[in-house]
């Protein structure tokens, strides 16, 4: 085992430097006038409605009582699992009795190929889906991402419905690799026993009205896709793609169609852009800040603790990585996360976690006045003590995170943690600094542990004053 901890020690120094810099860089290049990411860096972290603002929907009952406020209250549940599931991290939504008004603001930074106006009409939308015959419709035009887009059904389009929401099981979405290497996603639409029987039969070879015939799939007006139906289909599984269904559209309407419809059709009285509440650039003030402090955090670690500073600045780059690396989406796509300001206060506190716990290591080996050289037993002895206390700071962390998550995100826990769906500043301080809590046993304890047994096995001289021990 010994023999490893010399080149363990010297592969995790060098993956730490080399992640630190890539998950700050970030990676990506141009397709002509086209940025693609591959990894997303600080200078491309989402920021959100304190930051870069957003647009604001405000809706109304569209029944001749206005005054329901029950209804808004309703379609406000529904509006807030669509949001849930598509993993949007922060935005506002609320109903105000006194104006009898819904208002949902989303930021404008939103990852998406729709504008964040778009996004919040579409996420307040009915959302009532619909089967039709033939493709027909009032006009075209251009969505916000400058896609041409079918609206309004007309002719026999509009008189005949072949499969309806109240018949889909649930909706999905999948991508297929062309042969020529393009992409094309496909928005699957799996309906119940009767829809099942329904498109069977639409689709029979013999007696089907519909097979080798064209058909539309609509959200609301929008007409989605209008496929040629070329195969029998018993198993009640209605794929449909178009040229123009990016990742990011398609991922919406299957948040919008899982999340069922709103009890009524509301009607949008204003739809308009909000400013940020932040006037100047907080990537480049926190990103200098950053610097700022790291560079004091690792020149006092190197006076006061020498060799154990190495490796706490190195612990500090580690967690610092890993916890960025949930915001951007570089490692844990599942959990990224939109940057507020509290959640950029989060990320510091989650920093001085492993500070912390390097500070607890190293004023342990400080007080090593057993002997004039420190041995393994006595690092081994002294990481394992400094371990109890490490644990119990991450464990009242990680206590509080989750009550603060449960008691200002969303009312289920389990998509708090998971989609992050928030509706608060405390929500998003919590969230980063629960995930500090998590990756510091790595950082603050792990790695730690690895780096200071691995710079012992560098010097033959252990002398206890050169990890920051008394001088004898």
């Amino acid at each position: 085992m010994k023999r490893f901890i010399k080149p363990a020690s010297i592969i995790v120094a060098l993956l730490i430097v080399a992640l630190t810099f890539l998950s700050v860089a970030g990676l990506s290049y141009y397709e002509v006038d086209f940025r693609r990411v591959i990894v997303k860096g600080f200078g491309d972290i989402d920021w959100g409605l304190d930051v870069s603002g957003g647009s604001k929907v405000v809706l109304t009952n569209s029944t001749e009582d206005e005054a329901d406020i029950k209804l808004l209250k309703d379609s406000a549940k529904i509006i807030e699992k669509r949001i849930a599931l598509l993993g949007l991290k922060d935005y506002e939504l609320y109903v105000s009795e006194k104006d009898g008004e819904l208002v949902l603001t989303v930021p404008r930074s939103v990852n998406s190929d729709y504008s964040s106006q778009e996004i919040a009409a579409l996420l307040t939308s009915k959302g009532e889906l619909t089967v039709r015959p033939s493709a027909e419709s009032e006009q075209t035009i251009l969505d916000s991402s400058n896609a041409p887009m079918e609206v309004y059904a007309t002719g026999d389009t509009a008189k005949e419905v072949l499969l309806s929401a109240e018949e889909l099981k649930e909706a999905s979405w999948f991508s297929y690799f062309n042969e020529d290497g393009t992409i094309n996603n496909y928005l699957s639409l799996q309906f119940n026993k009767e829809g099942t029987e329904k498109l069977g039969a639409y689709t029979n070879p013999d007696t089907g009205r519909f097979y080798n015939q064209v058909i539309s799939v609509w959200l609301d007006d929008r007409m989605l896709s209008s496929p040629v139906l070329e195969n029998e289909i018993t198993d009640g599984n209605l794929s449909v793609s178009n040229y123009d269904m990016t990742e990011s559209k398609v991922n919406l309407y299957v948040a919008i169609l899982n999340s069922g419809t709103l009890p009524q059709e509301l009607i949008a009285t204003s739809l308009e852009d909000v400013a940020s509440t932040v006037e100047n650039n907080p990537s480049d003030i926190i990103m200098f800040a950053g610097i700022a402090a790291f560079a004091v955090i690792a020149l006092i670690m190197l006076l006061r603790y020498k060799l154990t500073g190495v490796s706490a600045i190195l612990a500090v780059l580690c967690q610092f990585t890993l916890v960025l690396s949930v915001i951007t989406g570089f490692f844990f796509t599942k959990f990224s996360f939109m940057m507020t300001i509290p959640s950029a206060a989060g990320l510091m506190f989650a920093v001085l976690l492993t500070v912390l716990s390097a500070v607890i290591i190293g004023e342990r080996i400080r007080k090593e006045e057993k002997h004039s050289a420190l041995t393994e037993s006595a690092l081994n002895d002294i990481l394992k003590k400094s371990f109890k206390n490490i644990l119990d700071i991450n464990v009242i962390v990680l206590i509080i995170s989750l009550m603060g998550m449960f008691f200002f995100g969303s009312a289920d826990l389990i998509i708090a943690i998971f989609r992050g769906a928030a509706v608060s500043g405390i929500y998003g301080f919590c969230y980063v600094a629960f995930f500090g809590a998590v990756f510091n046993f790595i950082s603050g304890f792990a790695v730690m542990f690895l780096l200071e047994k691995g710079l012992m096995s560098f010097i033959k001289n252990k002398k206890a004053s050169l990890f920051g021990g008394a001088n004898k």
